[in-house]
């Protein structure tokens, strides 16, 4: 295993020092474009940005099947992507038992993408390129979390343009991980600089999310980076020269944390960090004695009990960090506080479905009805805020087998890579992603779990052995064909989720008519929701055909029966005792009243 280690090496330092030709650029490039897509679409939460999405990624794995002369996938790669497609057909089957056919296919189609993509980045993937795609990964999330913090003006939280602030603190982590691993141990001093020198800008952004979940994550990549690293020490130091410049762009961001004096801070941190980074190659050729372990050891001592004491002195001690998180706009306070802001009572609720249901689960989305139904509190959430127990929940112990098998392979891939240059930042962001996926619901954001898979992609090709595979004719077709009927789902999801897409926009301008037409077509082409019923009813509502929109809500109704908000609306259409039955058939199904914005 260590000469394949050492051949690895020496081909990705090979591929390092000599020009790039353009196979070698696809990966990063790939990883690239679709952070920044996904991120700019909102975090690519909405099923308008999927389609788009799936459908790249299908022509890129198919020109990878029938234009590539080898295909490298290793039966860990395989079976990767084979339990991530296993996991959305659980999903998709899950129309069976679930409350509404919509929000599996929906579900199903969101997995799709991940599929897609997990299996594009490893086909294009050769030998050398692994730290290619993370640079793709690293240069994605410096573009959108820059874009956040030039828009950012000072007022709450800093969310865009993921539009979720602890979805934009996630994403800059998985940059940060990234960045470090690169600075550690590629070979090019060039890169080994501009990795360093992004670290300021993630690290100020992470700070403005306000986000304590990727602080956690964060600590817990770091620590799976420093169990990985084979040369553990220089990465110790490199973290400990990695404090100054992130930490003065953390302080600088905390006091002017508006307009341009935000942005001067964050650039002299910058200068500061790609100077250090620069001279890495120095600190890497003086080696560390016995004393420099030492003195490194004691350290890194020294910044673990100035930063525990540091917060609980900035708390007030350890009281205040246990209260409930403050109100108004005390958001140092909420990043110092232990509360789970509400994610206790979804996790109760989580696990009563998960009891309720112990085989097959509630079917994929059906969380979010089971939540108005028993919730204890007036907040609104579409999710558990925890990606193992919503899993458990929705699909069963089979959907959190299947969740925890496709998390296991890149992980268990690690001990094989070790030694290769992207592994450590690889493994270190994906982990930093599982344990974030506990607290929140990044699996739901596009742009984040995309980020994830890419570093996933880069441990799995990491631990590739030295040989390469090859692919049979009558496999490459069947596989182009399968890929090929991809495509063509993806464009038919895609017309359906625009259309329902622009018929809300449609009606937000105030134009029924449009937004009717739309609905309509978007009817055609998803006949198993609900959804494009419901933006029909609201149309012919808002156009005063009111009758007419009683038939649609009633129609969408018929498609899925438990949901509170289209009894509502039914009653908005109605009068006198079918408003009263529709009324009461809302409480039923949300006794504390419908209000709030979804979480």
């Amino acid at each position: 295993m260590a000469d394949e280690r050492g051949i690895a090496v020496a081909s990705f330092t090979r591929s390092a020092t000599r020009p790039l030709d353009a196979a070698a650029l696809v990966p990063g490039l790939t990883a690239f474009t679709a952070v920044v897509a996904a991120g700019f679409a909102s975090g690519g939460y909405f099923p308008s940005a999927w389609g788009w999405a799936a459908l790249a990624f299908a022509l890129l794995a198919l020109l990878g099947v029938l234009a590539g002369d080898r295909v490298e996938l290793e039966v860990r790669e395989w079976a990767a992507v084979t339990l991530l497609a296993a996991l959305g057909v659980w999903t998709l089957v899950s129309v069976l038992w679930s409350p509404s056919a919509a929000q599996p296919v929906l579900a199903f189609e969101r997995i799709a993408v991940y599929v897609l993509a997990l299996l594009a980045v490893l086909l294009v993937c050769r030998p050398g390129t692994s730290a290619g795609l993370l640079a793709g990964v690293l240069a994605g999330t410096v573009l959108v979390s820059g874009y956040g913090l030039l828009t950012y003006r000072g007022a709450g939280r800093l969310a865009g343009p993921v539009g979720y602030a602890n979805g934009a603190g996630i994403l800059a982590v998985l940059g940060m991980l990234v960045a470090l691993g690169l600075a550690a141990n590629v070979p090019s001093r060039a890169g080994r600089a501009v990795s360093f020198g992004a670290v300021p800008l993630l690290a100020a952004t992470v700070h403005l999310t306000f986000s304590r979940g990727s602080w956690l994550a964060l600590a817990a990549g770091l620590c799976v980076a420093l169990l990985v690293d084979v040369r553990r020490m220089r990465l110790l130091a490199v973290l400990l020269l990695a404090c100054a410049a992130p930490a003065l762009a953390v302080w600088l961001a905390g006091v002017e944390a508006t307009g341009d004096r935000l942005g001067v801070a964050v650039v002299a941190a910058t200068v500061i960090a790609l100077a250090i980074g620069w001279e890495l190659p120095k600190l890497q050729r003086a080696g560390m004695g016995t004393r420099g372990r030492r003195l490194a050891g004691a350290a890194v001592l020294f910044v673990v009990a100035a930063a525990v004491l540091g917060t609980l002195a900035i708390a007030g001690g350890p009281g205040r960090i246990a209260r409930p998180l403050p109100s108004g706009g005390d958001l140092d306070g909420r990043l110092l506080s232990a509360s789970s802001d509400g994610r206790s009572a979804y996790w109760r609720v989580a696990w009563d479905e998960a009891r309720a249901h112990p085989v097959l689960g509630g079917g994929a989305g059906s969380f979010a009805g089971n939540w108005l139904l028993l919730r204890s509190t007036d907040l609104q959430t579409q999710n558990a805020h925890n990606l193992y127990l919503e899993t458990l929940a929705e699909l069963g112990p089979v959907g959190l087998a299947l969740l925890l098998a496709v998390f296991a392979v890149p992980l268990g891939a690690v001990r094989r890579a070790r030694g290769h240059p992207a592994a450590t930042a690889g493994s270190a962001a994906f982990a930093a992603f599982a344990v974030h996926a506990a607290v929140d619901w990044d699996f739901q954001l596009v742009a984040v779990t995309l980020g994830a898979l890419f570093c996933a992609a880069a441990v799995l090709v990491s631990a590739r052995s030295a040989h390469e595979g090859t692919m049979r004719s009558r496999g490459r077709w069947i596989g182009g064909a399968v890929l090929a009927a991809a495509a063509a789902l993806a464009i038919v999801a895609q017309i359906g989720n625009s259309a329902l897409a622009g018929s809300r926009s449609a009606l937000d301008r105030d134009d029924p008519a449009r937004a009717a037409q739309l609905a309509r077509r978007a009817e055609r082409w998803q006949p198993w929701s609900f959804e494009p019923l419901e933006a029909l009813g609201e149309a012919q509502l808002a156009g005063g055909n009111v009758s007419a929109a009683r038939v649609s809500f009633r129609r969408a109704l018929a498609l899925d029966r438990p949901n509170a908000t289209l009894w509502l609306e039914l009653a908005d259409a109605s009068a006198g005792t079918a408003r009263s039955q529709a009324l009461a058939a809302a409480r039923r199904l949300d006794p504390r009243g419908l209000g709030g914005t979804p979480g």
